[in-house]
């Protein structure tokens, strides 16, 4: 009897290299989130310890010094905050695409897998004619 050989095979392997490059592009995404959200981190425990010492004075300078680093964590959050936005949007956009390429893998290999099904009770069904041809022949031969 004929291997098995599915006509769809090279099809079947673009996919599956379409669903790991898209795999590839959101674990990037996903390191790009996770490494945004800690420099996020970063700059609130900046904003924590950017406080005025609690003894001694300050002269005018130090104080507009203290209020323009402060001014800049504020927008350096801000800014950050946008980048995390961004980059989540970027991950659910990278999912999304994954999800649909591995449907379209899945699905070409739900099919070989039904084809696969079909040729060997296609061939075992023509085995068990044989078998029955050669029966009777013999049957045919005894009489």
């Amino acid at each position: 009897m004929k291997k098995f050989k599915y006509r769809l095979g090279r099809v079947l392997e673009f996919r599956e290299a379409e669903k790991k490059d898209k795999e590839a592009v959101l674990a990037e995404k996903n390191f790009e989130l996770h490494s945004a959200e800690s420099r996020l981190g970063v700059i609130i425990d900046l904003q924590n310890q950017a406080t005025l010492p609690e003894q001694g004075e300050l002269t005018m300078a130090e104080l507009t010094l203290q209020r323009e680093f402060q001014m800049s964590l504020r927008e350096m959050l801000e800014r950050q905050r946008i980048l995390i936005t961004e980059a989540t949007e970027a991950v659910e956009a990278a999912r999304d695409a994954y999800l649909e390429k591995a449907v379209e893998a899945e699905t070409l290999v739900t099919h070989k897998e039904k084809k696969r099904v079909e040729h060997f009770t296609e061939s075992k069904r023509v085995e068990r004619k044989a078998q029955d041809e050669l029966t009777v022949q013999r049957f045919k031969r005894v009489k």
